[in-house]
């Protein structure tokens, strides 16, 4: 249920919607169901993002199961249970629709894994404190190592929250860059400081810049957050279509970037 997965669950679904329409499969022959073992999708992004894009996929035909982690990945299948409870909750107030059952078995033909990522095996023999999920470092806005001075983890190996929002920074490339800038420098400041009267408080710290995000949900359809807004539908698609041709134009030629992406955009268009 994060990005990834609701965006392959959408692109999957529009992909054998153009087979029905080919005459190569009926629609009772495929349905797609999604799992997510939060209360809501896209848990990283704004409420009103997590509520349109569930509607979307309801509106594709996907079944989605909130609160609902796997249990058993087997040959033909997946075994579905509630999600453990939070200190001080109670299963009743589980989205799970099987919460009384306490497991529900699925059958499946394909069980694709969108579980996210962990920060690399390299940083465990370091001995590093990492936490239990990602396996990353835990560090504070100064992104340096507790413990260890002059030491800095960023990217996927760090573990950064955010003290407005209380989620870690997004693993974006634009957040590791941009953590790398904030490290770079804390670097430049201490070298050209007398480091007996240098402060600790006075070094740049992490920003936690918001970054926008575009969420293809099939066909003209996207979930977007930029310039401070939420856009949903077809004006969200129209973002994702902007942010592509800016990425061109930025890694090549300006005509070159311009040519490949408009038919890239063309080819999409068709397709959808």
């Amino acid at each position: 249920g994060g990005a990834t997965g609701v965006e392959l669950a959408a692109e999957l679904t529009m992909f054998l919607r153009r087979h029905v329409m080919k005459g190569h499969l009926l629609p009772t022959e495929f349905d797609i169901t999604l799992v997510e073992a939060s209360p809501r999708l896209i848990g990283a992004m704004p409420v009103e993002v997590s509520h349109g894009a569930r509607e979307r996929l309801r509106s594709l035909g996907i079944r989605v199961h909130l609160d609902s982690t796997i249990k058993e990945v087997r040959m033909g299948g997946v075994t579905l249970a509630p999600r453990t409870c939070k200190p001080g909750e109670t299963p009743d107030q589980l989205l799970c629709d099987f919460t009384s059952e306490g497991e529900r078995r699925m059958e499946s033909d394909l069980v694709i894994w969108c579980g996210g990522i962990r920060g690399s095996s390299s940083l465990e023999p370091l001995g590093f404190t990492l936490d239990a999920r990602g396996k990353r470092i835990e560090v504070p806005a100064s992104l340096e190592v507790p413990g260890l001075s002059g030491v800095y983890a960023i990217g996927d190996s760090a573990l950064c929250m955010n003290p407005a929002t209380k989620m870690p920074v997004p693993w974006l490339a634009q957040a590791a860059m941009a953590m790398g800038r904030t490290v770079a420098a804390r670097i430049a400041a201490e070298i050209g400081s007398d480091a007996s009267t240098a402060e600790n408080a006075a070094l740049p710290v992490y920003a936690f810049p918001v970054f926008p995000v575009v969420v293809p949900l099939g066909g003209k359809y996207c979930a977007a957050v930029a310039f401070g807004r939420t856009f949903m539908g077809f004006s969200g698609w129209c973002i994702h279509e902007l942010a592509t041709l800016r990425y061109f134009i930025t890694v090549m030629p300006m005509l070159r970037g311009i040519a490949y992406w408009w038919r890239g955009a063309r080819m999409y268009a068709v397709n959808d």
